[in-house]
């Protein structure tokens, strides 16, 4: 039980074992000293050291619950690294993992989760991680997920933009906690919308960068978005039934092919910011939607 409940002491003692394990690894060592840093005793941050190997001394830090590694040139992590049972919050983004480090299922208590910008192909490993809300996996190279991804069920956000992905699995429909979900510049050439208005909690939904032209009818049961992003696609047309969304407060429609939009946009009273630069509109259809939603800041 001692060994759970480490004095400052000791703590202080394992950063710097740490430090000096750093050091060697370092290819520039005053620079690297310097991005060193500690946000308290429980936080460490080591993003841009240009680090190509995770010490093991970083399992002595058993205490740790938060780490960010973000921007450096890793590829894997050690055994070691499976001693953080406390950790919560872990940033692997912007480094050269192809896959998801196995160490990382045997982290219990991880919440956040980003491995962004990295060169993911295959992301299987995420089905263990059930404790997970928040999770990152944007500009990688994934183009399927998971088949039993639905075991995620705390999972709350959801970031998959810039990937290869042309579809999601069945399974997707268990993640009925999901909040915000990222799905911009993918591959879809057709959306899951049976997927997509299976989720009773979703309120933020990113779409755009994808090349469809109209959007179906069915995002009128996604009733409670409260942000819809559609820009830089091909859209040339809205479906009457956006104006079910009777909660939305930003709609993002920027760069599209919109000549005008269906006068029930009207009914989208809570809507506050609406998006259409890069569409071609003209003075008088400008002017009606000014009317039409006379308390929503326009951006033309």
């Amino acid at each position: 039980m001692a060994r759970d409940i480490p004095t400052l002491q000791a703590k202080i003692d394992h950063y710097l074992q740490l430090y000096e394990a750093l050091y060697k690894e370092a290819k520039h060592k005053k620079s690297e000293k310097e991005k060193i840093q500690v946000l308290n005793e429980d936080h460490l941050i080591l993003h841009g050291n240009a680090l190509t190997i995770l010490p093991a001394a970083i399992g002595w830090l058993y205490h740790l619950k938060g780490l960010n590694l973000r921007d450096n040139q890793l590829k894997t992590l050690p055994d070691t690294f499976k001693q953080l049972r406390q950790l919560s919050w872990l940033d692997l983004s912007l480094n050269s993992f192809k896959e998801i480090p196995e160490v990382i299922a045997s982290l219990k208590n991880l919440i956040h989760l980003s491995v962004s910008d990295n060169q993911l192909e295959q992301v299987d490993l995420i089905s263990q991680l059930t404790t997970v809300k928040e999770l990152n996996l944007s500009d990688n190279q994934l183009c399927m997920l998971p088949a039993n991804i639905g075991k995620l069920i705390h999972l709350e956000k959801l970031d998959l933009a810039r990937n290869r992905l042309t579809s999601l699995p069945v399974d997707f429909h268990k993640i009925q906690k999901l909040e915000h979900l990222n799905l911009y510049g993918n591959a879809f050439e057709q959306l899951p919308w049976s997927l997509l208005t299976s989720m009773k909690q979703l309120s933020s939904l990113y779409l755009g960068g994808m090349a469809f032209e109209q959007l179906s009818t069915q995002i009128g049961s996604l009733t409670t978005l409260k942000v819809l992003f559609l820009s830089d696609g091909q859209l040339k047309v809205l479906p009457q039934e956006i104006s079910n969304l009777k909660a939305l407060r930003f709609l993002w429609l920027d760069n599209n092919q919109l000549t005008h939009l269906p006068e029930a946009i009207c009914h989208l009273q809570c809507l506050r910011e609406l998006g259409l630069a890069g569409n071609p509109i003209d003075i008088k259809e400008q002017k009606k939607l000014k009317e039409w939603l006379p308390d929503c800041k326009i951006y033309f």
